[in-house]
């Protein structure tokens, strides 16, 4: 008979004592060692809580291994921060009051009595939120030119794991693009994730920004940490833009004048019949003919010809009331055909 005097020994001596007993017994040659592991980890009736563990670098932990009521010689846990000691009892708790290992595998054993030894694993995940995230232009600094094309930069500071992060570029509040990382260390790193764009004359005043996310839920436990950078505001420096319809109907007593766009702001001009004149404030049926306005910005020139058609009130009702007739005996028409 087999009497430990400690329980370390306890363990040393059911081993011993299963082995010289009866041999032990060999898996069917059918069977692969990926299956008899399988069989091996049903057969342990350890339970966890909680079964899987996602805590920050230098939070305190707490993990419950559990055996059944039934007989075993031995709980214990095999981990190499603060090890409980072994215990007979049907449970035992692994605490530590600050996590100071990056890569950890805690394990779980128990000696039964009839079914032998038997190990039940604790996926770790240990991690830390960055201490910054950052924006910038790679060799750029100022203004952005409409077609020209940028780097912008995100710098995600001192995170871990880096293989759990997830960046997301934005423009004020769109999406442009997700990046992950392919670094697998464990340990904190710098990760710098780069996205092209191009500049647009629509983009003038817009806000860039990132998001860095570490993405914890793979180990089962639904937790969201994410850092932003600061937001970089954007000049962009577009050519001259003329918006004016090539026939342009004014109330009498209106002032006359086209929409111009471009940064830097464009200086206009207008033309009637070869010479230069000032849009009227208050139109008359004098100021009705043929204009043409001329833009001119840093970024080039562009112009338009109008024709200014001056009104009444009434004249634009009875103007819209004839296009309504004339479509309207159109349509009857179209259905006599």
């Amino acid at each position: 008979m087999c009497t430990p005097s400690s329980l370390k020994v306890t363990l040393v001596l059911h081993l011993f004592c299963s082995a010289t007993s009866s041999p032990p017994s060999q898996p069917p040659p059918s069977l692969s060692k990926a299956q008899v592991g399988s069989v091996e980890r049903a057969r342990c009736p350890l339970t966890l809580s909680p079964s899987s563990l996602v805590v920050r670098f230098e939070d305190p932990v707490q993990v419950n291994c559990s055996a059944p009521m039934k007989s075993f010689s031995l709980l214990g846990w095999e981990v190499p921060l603060l090890a409980p000691e072994p215990t007979m009892n049907s449970f035992l708790v692994w605490r530590v009051e600050h996590m100071t290992e990056w890569s950890i595998s805690p394990m779980c054993y128990a000696v039964l009595d009839l079914e032998g030894p038997c190990h039940l694993h604790l996926p770790v995940l240990v991690y830390k939120p960055p201490d910054s995230v950052s924006l910038s232009f790679v060799n750029h600094t100022g203004s952005l030119l409409e077609h020209s094309h940028y780097t912008l930069r995100c710098t995600v500071h001192n995170v871990a794991p880096a293989g759990n992060l997830l960046v997301t570029f934005y423009r004020n509040q769109t999406q442009l693009a997700k990046r992950h990382s392919n670094v697998t260390e464990k340990t904190p790193v710098t990760e710098v994730f780069p996205l092209d764009i191009v500049a647009k004359r629509e983009d003038d005043g817009a806000d860039y920004w990132c998001e860095a996310e570490l993405q914890l839920h793979p180990t089962g436990q639904q937790q969201r940490v994410a850092v932003t950078s600061e937001k970089v505001r954007t000049t962009v420096l577009f050519g001259p833009q003329l918006l004016c319809p090539a026939k342009l109907q004014v109330k009498m007593g209106e002032s006359l004048h086209c929409d111009v766009r471009g940064n830097p702001e464009p200086s206009v001009i207008w033309l009637k019949d070869g010479r230069l004149v000032i849009p009227p404030v208050h139109s008359t049926r004098a100021h009705a003919g043929k204009y043409t306005v001329l833009a001119t910005g840093l970024f080039g020139q562009t112009n338009v010809t109008v024709e200014v058609e001056v009104v009444t009130s009434r004249g634009i009702t009875s103007t819209r009331r004839r296009h309504f007739l004339l479509a309207t005996l159109l349509t009857l028409i179209l259905n006599l055909i």
